[in-house]
């Protein structure tokens, strides 16, 4: 009887999706490049909602210090960011925390204007901006008085003119929200908002973190993980994880792209 019997599949083995990546940084002693190989793979239900749970928790433990007295030095921390980000004055702190209000205004008016006969008879705007990418841009650059390009950029600028005029009146009602709350708030709320942003920044790396210990598994064992800890991959090259995070979200992506 043949000692090479062919390993029965289990349940577990079903619905593996995953490819093979190499990663190359060292060369051997002959000067040749040193791959390291590894199985990438797609991860569970399971492991996705433990991703998502751990960078919650993550996220929650920044968030916390919203609720630390004034000048607690974990507070403090966000506070000296304030400076580093130029946004000193009153004035610019209002523009600060109206930014997201002011922001949705704008694409709201500019979806408006945009369907006006005016730019969307034709797909004028469309055919407009696609122009553009496509390779106006770089002939204004390197020529701004090209007529083909020029002809273009001044549409372009005239729709943008359109959206900033009517977004006048909103952008002055929202930072008139602001005229009546102290300056000591105000300078709370910034805070608050920038801590805000770094949880929300923690949250995504976070989740990237646990994705890539969870997807990356052994070649010749696609069961097996390859990192021993969560710590390991803190303990990765950013250039090795940002690579990993990607082939993950392309390969993910394609699964997508597949099923449709």
């Amino acid at each position: 009887m043949s000692n090479f019997v062919k390993k029965r599949r289990r349940l577990t083995d079903l619905y593996m999706v995953g490819k093979e990546v190499s990663f190359t940084d060292v060369l051997d002693e002959n000067g040749d490049d040193d791959p390291i190989v590894v199985w990438l793979n797609k991860l569970s239900p399971i492991e996705q909602r433990d991703s998502a749970d751990q960078a919650t928790k993550a996220r929650a433990t920044i968030l916390a210090i919203k609720n630390s007295p004034v000048f607690s030095p974990e507070r403090l921390s966000y506070e000296d960011q304030i400076y580093d980000l130029g946004i000193d004055s009153r004035e610019l702190q209002i523009e600060f925390l109206a930014s997201e209000k002011i922001q949705e205004a704008e694409i709201s008016n500019e979806e408006r204007i945009a369907a006006n006969d005016e730019w969307a008879n034709d797909q004028y705007l469309i055919s407009l901006r696609e122009a553009w990418v496509d390779g106006l841009l770089d002939k204004w650059t390197e020529d701004p008085e090209d007529e083909e390009a020029k002809k273009v950029y001044d549409e372009l600028k005239r729709f943008a003119e359109q959206v900033l005029e009517a977004s006048k009146d909103d952008r002055e009602n929202i930072l008139a929200e602001y005229e009546h709350i102290s300056d000591d708030e105000i300078f709370k709320s910034v805070v608050d908002k920038i801590i805000d942003a770094e949880a929300d920044f923690a949250w995504m790396n976070e989740f990237a973190a646990w994705q890539v210990y969870y997807a990356v598994r052994e070649l010749d064992d696609h069961k097996t993980r390859y990192f021993e800890s969560r710590e390991e991959v803190a303990c990765l090259d950013n250039r090795i994880l940002t690579d990993i995070v990607r082939l993950y979200r392309e390969m993910t992506v394609e699964g997508i792209e597949g099923k449709d």
